[in-house]
C-alpha cells in the first residue's frame, strides 16, 4: 500500500500521454487508478487511526475531516474512475467483477459497482459490433460482454 501514490501518479501521467497522442483517455490507465484508489481506501481503514499508508493518493488526508470520510472519498472517487474507464473502453468485464483491488468498491458501492460493469457490457457489445462481430476477430469479447 505504500506505493500507491506513486503508482498512481505514474497511471496518471500515462493517461495524460495517452490523451495527449491519441485525443482520448486511457480506459486501462483509468481502470488502474480506480483500484489504486480502493486499495488505498482499504488499506485506511485497516491501517491504524492516524496513520496514512497510501502516501499521495487523493485525497490527501488534510483534505478530509476524519479517517472515514477518506476512506469515503477514495472510495467515491474509484466509482467515478472505473465508470470513467468504461466509457473510455476498458470492457474486461470478468477481470472487473472479481479483480480483489475492487473488493471495496464492489462491497460498499455494489449498486453503482454493477451499474458499471452492465455498462461495459453493453459498450463492449456495441463496440464489438460496430466492428463486424465475431468475424472481426470480437467473438471473444462479445462472450465477455454478454449477461449470463
Amino acid at each position: 500500500p505504500t506505493e500507491l501514490g506513486v503508482a498512481y501518479q505514474r497511471l496518471s501521467e500515462a493517461n495524460a500521454l495517452h490523451t495527449r497522442l491519441y485525443g482520448i483517455a486511457s480506459g486501462e490507465a483509468l481502470y488502474n487508478m480506480a483500484c489504486c484508489l480502493s486499495m488505498g481506501a482499504a488499506a485506511a481503514v485497516a491501517a491504524p487511526a492516524a496513520q496514512e499508508v497510501a502516501v499521495g493518493l487523493p485525497p490527501l488526508p488534510f483534505e478530509c475531516s476524519a479517517e472515514q470520510d477518506l476512506v469515503e472519498e477514495r472510495i467515491t472517487r474509484s466509482v467515478k474512475m472505473l465508470e470513467a474507464a468504461v466509457e473510455m473502453g476498458y470492457g474486461d468485464v470478468a477481470n472487473m467483477a472479481s479483480d480483489a483491488d475492487l473488493a471495496l468498491v464492489r462491497e460498499r458501492r455494489p449498486a453503482q459497482f454493477e451499474a458499471a460493469l452492465r455498462r461495459a457490457r453493453v459498450l463492449g457489445a456495441s463496440r464489438c459490433l460496430g466492428r463486424g462481430g465475431p468475424a472481426s476477430g470480437c467473438s471473444r469479447t462479445v462472450s465477455q460482454v454478454s449477461p449470463p
